[in-house]
């Protein structure tokens, strides 16, 4: 993206250090922005990777139960390029999910460390990420299957097993450390991410409502 000049740049920090610099980082991207004090381009950039992340999942999501109920997949997307569901994510992943192409643009192992980032930022904020715990247990469970250096969205392949696709998508190992195999340990982990955040949800609304903040 550096190299098509094709980034965002968000910078904390020192303003007359950022103007010294603005040259510089016009100079690689399309967009630059003084965000505020050192650390806000960090979470800006969390911030923005959460809801791109989860943008893509539901995408997956979509594109499974379209798929299920018979719709072409290629019509769909471009339906849905037309209307309210429209975003940049499916613009660049849609194409990808459909056409089975999951060469990493952002590796679902290295986007995990973001995810991490992301609820610790929640802890320390007291801001609820309830999707995000989600996300997390649906990526972890990806990366259990053996896609930890694939793109994001290969996650449209769990997606499809978890829906009965697992035959048409590709063929599953035995899962040596699972009796029922690699889908089962696949759905298994999804599950317990089911029930962890529906567990955080409830603490979360619990705390919500005694706590001075």
């Amino acid at each position: 993206m550096v190299a098509r000049r094709d980034c965002v740049v968000t910078v904390g920090g020192d303003r007359t250090a950022f103007e010294r610099c603005l040259p510089v980082l016009e100079a690689m991207a399309k967009r630059v922005f003084h965000v505020g004090p050192c650390g806000m381009g960090s979470y800006l950039k969390l911030v923005t990777n959460l809801i791109m992340g989860l943008n893509g999942m539901v995408l997956a999501e979509g594109l499974t139960l379209a798929r299920r109920a018979g719709l072409d997949p290629a019509q769909t997307l471009e339906i849905l390029k037309h209307g309210a569901a429209a975003s940049k994510i499916l613009d660049v992943r849609g194409p990808l999910m459909i056409e089975r192409r999951f060469d990493p643009l952002m590796k679902i192992d290295l986007f995990l460390k973001d995810i991490r980032l992301m609820l610790e930022a929640g802890q320390e904020l007291h801001v609820p990420l309830p999707l995000t715990g989600m996300m997390q247990q649906l990526y972890t469970a990806a990366l259990a299957g053996g896609q930890a250096k694939e793109d994001l969205s290969g996650i449209v392949r769990l997606y499809e097993e978890m829906a009965g696709f697992a035959a048409a998508t590709r063929a599953i190992r035995p899962n040596r450390r699972s009796p029922g195999g690699a889908m089962a340990e696949r759905v298994r982990v999804a599950a317990v991410g089911i029930g962890w955040w529906s567990g955080e949800l409830a603490d979360a609304i619990r705390e919500a409502r005694t706590s001075p903040w």
